[in-house]
């Protein structure tokens, strides 16, 4: 019987404490109702337990059994709301640890925020570098540090002295005798005693008027063909613009 009436009480005491939560709108108010609920508990607790020690200085067993029930009943609700109030101060439900998970998410997003800023830094500050698309040598430089550019203007021209390469005009009467790997020295007015190996990589398939750049009258009033080659200057003697004459073999 005692056993039994035990569970009853605990049954009890559980449907209180799930009305006393489910009453409260907010973890605020399950927090509020807890601790009301325990200090009744705890009231209840200290009543039956002086009424039980009254007791005990008396001879009537009859009283005495019913103050034990008593202070059981009160002490498990003492327990179940002491254990309620735990789980809202400490627990997922209690204000603190809310406010703690909340202010980790705006910490996150304000740290995303920050990271997408700097992104955007670096790429701006990547910007204020340019890179040179292959190894060569700046011939001109159209503009200053600290200068605005335009996008599609030029800032630089490069020359690539690693791989020069000639072009040079022939006659039509004379196209018939170059091919495409066929071998030619090259002698520059600035080295007139050293020869440079060269070879054809490019042969024009349509005529031109001679450009302006020709050094005689009567060349660039002719129409002439083209030819494109590759020089070896392994000690880096020439310069890119220096003029040159090509002999075929």
């Amino acid at each position: 019987e005692q056993d039994l009436a035990e569970a009853r009480a605990a049954f009890v005491i559980a449907e209180q404490v799930k009305e006393q939560a489910s009453n409260a709108s907010d973890s605020g108010g399950l927090n509020e109702a807890a601790q009301d609920y325990y200090d009744e508990a705890l009231s209840n607790l200290d009543d039956a337990e002086e009424a039980y020690n009254d007791l005990m200085n008396n001879d009537e067993a009859e009283d005495l059994e019913y103050a034990r029930g008593q202070v059981l009943v009160a002490r498990q609700r003492y327990d179940a709301a002491y254990a309620r109030l735990l789980t809202l101060q400490t627990g997922e439900q209690s204000p603190s640890v809310i406010a703690a998970a909340k202010a980790l998410d705006q910490a996150e997003s304000a740290l995303a925020q920050a990271e997408a800023s700097l992104a955007l830094v670096d790429a701006q500050i990547a910007k204020l570098t340019v890179n040179a698309p292959m190894n060569g040598v700046v011939l001109t430089r159209n503009v200053e540090p600290g200068e605005f550019v335009q996008p599609g203007a030029t800032t630089l021209t490069i020359g690539n002295i690693n791989e020069l390469t000639i072009t040079v005009y022939i006659p039509e009467d004379r196209y018939g005798e170059i091919s495409l790997g066929q071998s030619a020295t090259l002698t520059a007015d600035s080295f007139p005693d050293v020869t440079f190996d060269a070879t054809v990589i490019q042969i024009a398939d349509k005529a031109e008027f001679t450009p302006r750049n020709v050094q005689t009258v009567e060349g660039r009033s002719s129409t002439v063909f083209a030819i494109k080659l590759s020089v070896q200057d392994p000690d880096g003697m020439l310069k890119i613009g220096m003029p040159a004459d090509v002999v075929f073999k």
